[in-house]
């Protein structure tokens, strides 16, 4: 083997060698950030599942959990029509995770008006179906006529003979 060749795999051995020694610190820089990330989420809490409870149950549990919070009034929903006006329908951030202690909720509840507006929209929905139902109909009605008319245009063109019955 040429010396060049050899130097030149030695030089690279080096680099390798080098490289290996700087390991260790970005291994204790890695760990250190890793636990200080496992102490802080050692404090965090999990948020109560209060989906579908009476507002004050889930106020008065979300104030022995600690959390500042708000309560907020839902927009109307197809997927509140049937909901029992009073309760919590979500919270943000989402039940079950796990927060900071500090964090703020916001807990979305329905009265008597957004239900009402809610079923107000299904009745709306179900009305859109069935006019589009009751317009699909008459336009297989329209086609059916339609086409009826244009086979006995094109037959009463064509002078086809009649079969006659053997008998």
């Amino acid at each position: 083997m040429a010396k060049g060749k050899i130097l030149g795999k030695l030089g690279a051995i080096g680099k390798v060698g080098a490289a290996i020694l700087e390991v260790p610190d970005v291994l204790d820089v890695a760990s250190s950030l890793v636990k200080n990330e496992v102490d802080k989420r050692g404090t965090y809490k999990k948020i109560p599942d209060i989906l579908g409870i009476p507002t004050e149950e889930a106020t008065q549990i979300i104030r022995d959990y600690d959390f500042k919070f708000s309560e907020l009034l839902s927009e109307p929903s197809v997927k509140l029509a049937n909901v029992q006006p009073g309760t919590v329908v979500k919270v943000v951030p989402k039940v079950n995770s796990s927060v900071a202690p500090n964090s703020f909720l916001k807990l979305y509840y329905v009265d008597d008006a957004v239900v009402a507006k809610s079923q107000l929209l299904v009745q709306e929905i179900a009305a859109k179906k069935l006019a589009k139902k009751e317009q699909n109909k008459e336009t297989v009605a329209n086609l059916q006529s339609k086409s009826v008319a244009a086979v006995n245009t094109v037959t009463s063109k064509i002078h086809l003979p009649k079969k006659k019955n053997k008998q």
